[in-house]
């Protein structure tokens, strides 16, 4: 919760220098997310706050979210 509204602070205090304003969802209907909608056609951010910049991979590696590394020339 206090990244949620940490996030939703910086949101409220940043957005007036924004050319397009959004909609902001927080709320249950998506958990630990949120969501700004911005203009027409829709565009949307949608941020998971609970994602601690790692995922497992098989064998139990880290892999960092956002830069998965594959092996090269890795036969099936």
């Amino acid at each position: 919760m206090a990244l949620t509204h940490f996030v939703l602070n910086y949101v409220q205090e940043a957005q007036a220098a924004w050319q397009h304003q959004p909609t902001i969802i927080a709320d249950d209907r998506f958990q630990d997310c949120i969501l700004l909608v911005f203009g027409k056609p829709r565009t949307a951010v949608f941020a998971h706050l609970d994602s601690i910049g790692f995922t497992v991979r098989y064998g139990r590696q880290l892999v960092r979210i956002g830069a998965p590394r594959a092996k090269p020339a890795t036969a099936w």
